[in-house]
């Protein structure tokens, strides 16, 4: 070893750089809720709270706890070699999420924990680390644990772990009120964690946040009646088994408030179609086809689980954030073929509505496509309700109306009506507006006498949008005295 020298890395430097990973408050929060699962914790519980007037968030575990040696190695940078064989259900991998999450986000880290009856407590700080330039760790005193928020609910613990952040510099250098800051960031961290974490959640692990419980997302909606569960694919690697689940949602239309909720915004079900891909059952990717296919309008209902070990990282070269992953070219092409089985399936489900709407046998609208694939409207002249109305024109009004339609049909918006609907939004037709000007409209005919009142309003029981309008259908049958 005598052509070999020792060279220690700069200890105020390399932390200052591992501070620059790229986490998210969400993201740090979500790492280390993977160490109380690691820890088969049955509660996980988030504060966001102030101590002497100084914010601090912690986490606090019920999971089997550290010794005093195990806790040390844990604050240890580089506590596990990732190439390593792990337990099936560690979410672990280079042993640097617990300080890489959390130095990111604040200055002090201290983690106190109890096991076998005993509690031992140690403190990162980042500015004595920066004075001294030594990768120094504090042991707390018993009188430091004793003011520690909620140690004493720690130690009625049979075991358990709290995790504390304090000195949130950065977050506090980029906003002109840090509590406030710290609070929509709370908020961003339970949409985030219902989501990353929901398996875990709907198998019965219980996650709050300043006391209010976690609720879980469903991105497949797999127990929503019209979500389809196609057929799952099976590819063996490296001796390890990857399961594919393609799941296609219903149209968004036929979700109701808490059907949404759970699988995601309006606005974002476009973005949202994808692979998920789970490592034991943690989310780590979502909305994404990493870069095997391009997300489209009508494919915006496809979804596909990819469930893949711990033991095949090094294949999928996970990071350290666990947010990131390249899919591998022995599984390429079982994947492009889940994504079109569900392509297929999902341009069925956008589709459906629109070709029953024109294959009613008169409807107003015509929908014509000719050979190069343009389409355009014109207004169905054999419609009943055209045809009425024309019989009461004289023949230059029905050339004037003539030019009206088609000069209307000529004129629909449709890139705006499709940006619309892409976005998430729906057509919605207001009751009463409806309503109202149908209660006009009958008083002028009947005033006029120019069609019979009955055949038209029953005619309209056939059209939209009065035949999909509850109240419209109960005004038209109340006066036809039905």
């Amino acid at each position: 070893m005598e052509n070999y020298i020792t060279v220690l890395p700069n200890a105020a430097s390399l932390i200052e750089s591992m501070r620059s990973i790229g986490y998210s408050f969400e993201t740090a929060i979500a790492d280390i809720i993977d160490n109380s699962i690691s820890a088969h914790a049955e509660e996980i519980r988030i504060y966001n709270r102030k101590i002497d007037g100084t914010p601090y968030v912690q986490v606090i575990d019920d999971g089997v706890g550290m010794s005093d040696d195990e806790l040390i190695e844990a604050m240890r940078l580089g506590s596990k070699n990732p190439n390593e064989i792990r337990s099936k259900d560690d979410l672990g991998r280079f042993g640097l999420g617990l300080k890489s999450a959390s130095f990111s986000q604040c200055r002090i880290l201290t983690v106190v924990s109890n096991k076998n009856g005993k509690t031992n407590g140690y403190q990162w700080d980042l500015n004595f680390v920066q004075e001294t330039n030594r990768f120094h760790v504090k042991k707390l005193s018993s009188s430091e644990l004793k003011v520690l928020p909620n140690i004493k609910d720690l130690e009625r613990m049979q075991s358990g772990t709290i995790v504390q952040w304090e000195n949130f510099d950065r977050i506090s250098n980029s906003s002109h009120d840090l509590e406030n800051e710290l609070s929509i960031l709370m908020n961003k961290t339970i949409d985030h964690i219902s989501l990353i974490f929901h398996r875990f959640i709907d198998e019965g692990l219980k996650i709050s946040v300043n006391f209010e419980p976690v609720i879980p997302k469903d991105p497949f909606l797999v127990k929503h009646v019209g979500t389809q569960e196609l057929i799952t694919k099976k590819v063996k690697i490296d001796n390890e088994m990857i399961h594919l689940y393609p799941y296609i949602l219903p149209h968004f239309s036929k979700l109701n408030s808490a059907d949404q909720r759970k699988s995601g915004k309006v606005s974002e079900h476009y973005k949202a179609q994808g692979f998920y891909i789970y490592r034991n059952k943690r989310l780590i990717i979502w909305g994404d086809y990493l870069g095997l296919a391009r997300k489209s309008e009508l494919g915006k209902n496809v979804r596909i689980r990819v469930d893949i070990p711990n033991s095949l990282d090094h294949l999928w070269e996970i990071d350290v954030k666990k947010s990131r992953a390249n899919v591998p070219s022995k599984i390429k092409n079982n994947l492009l073929s889940a994504i079109s089985d569900g392509d297929l399936v999902s341009k069925r489900v956008n589709t459906y509505r629109g070709k029953r709407e024109i294959s009613e046998e008169r409807p107003i609208w015509l929908f014509l496509t000719g050979r190069e694939e343009e389409f355009h409207f014109e207004v169905n002249q054999k419609n009943d309700l055209y045809i009425q109305f024309m019989n009461t024109l004289d023949e230059n009004q029905k050339s004037l109306f003539n030019m009206l339609s088609k000069s209307l049909a000529a004129s629909i918006p449709c890139q705006t009506i499709y940006s619309q609907i892409s976005g998430g939004k729906t057509n919605q037709n207001r009751d009463d507006d409806l309503v109202s000007d149908l209660k006009s409209t009958i008083e002028q005919l009947r005033s006029t006498k120019l069609v019979d009142t009955n055949v038209w309003l029953r005619m309209l029981l056939s059209e939209e949008p009065y035949k999909s309008n509850e109240n419209a259908v109960k005004f038209i049958n109340k006066e036809l005295g039905e």
